[in-house]
């Protein structure tokens, strides 16, 4: 068995119909996705869609997710938490992907403690899209199952293998703790 740093549920933490409502709730106005609020355009590292879902447009979603995460938390990291961020929408399409990266940076990045991801596409209805993890010498891919979540650590690298056909859309989100990690 290969370790990953993450936790993955067994069960779907969003139903296949909630799935299908936030799709199309919010599967447009999409803008180019960055690599950071202030960075330029670079397809090479990054190549996604996405928008954000404030928590004032869709509270009870927030309500359903966040929990689970921080009771994630609780029974493997026993991070201190305090917020998170807006949780965002991205939509992969044929050629889209997202090279290695972390999930913490400088300036308002620094204090990120957990990340999330959420399959909102049937797994079935796109190829490629995997998140592979770099944990020492092998990388571990996982293919995301509809409304199922993936939690891992903000400062393990990873990336999202390049999508091959179909489209992939995921809910993604991120925990703060006050303090940056020392």
């Amino acid at each position: 068995m290969t370790y990953t740093p993450a936790q993955i549920t067994q069960d779907q933490v969003v139903s296949t119909e909630r799935c299908g409502e936030i799709i199309h709730t919010y599967g447009r106005n999409f803008k180019i996705a960055k690599v950071s609020k202030h960075s330029k355009l670079d397809k090479e590292v990054r190549k996604t869609l996405g928008r954000s879902i404030p928590i004032e447009h869709n509270k009870e979603l927030y309500n359903e997710i966040i929990p689970i995460v921080l009771g994630m938390n609780e029974k493997q990291w026993k991070y201190i938490l305090d917020t998170h961020d807006s949780v965002q929408i991205l939509k992969y399409t044929k050629g889209c992907h997202y090279d290695w990266h972390i999930d913490m940076g400088p300036g308002i990045h620094e204090t990120r403690k957990l990340s999330f991801i959420i399959g909102l596409s049937p797994a079935e209805s796109y190829e490629g899209g995997e998140i592979t993890f770099k944990v020492g010498p092998s990388d571990t891919s996982i293919k995301l199952e509809q409304g199922n979540m993936i939690v891992f650590p903000s400062f393990i690298l990873h990336k999202v293998e390049p999508v091959t056909k179909g489209e992939r859309y995921v809910l993604v989100g991120w925990l703060r703790g006050n303090d940056a990690f020392q």
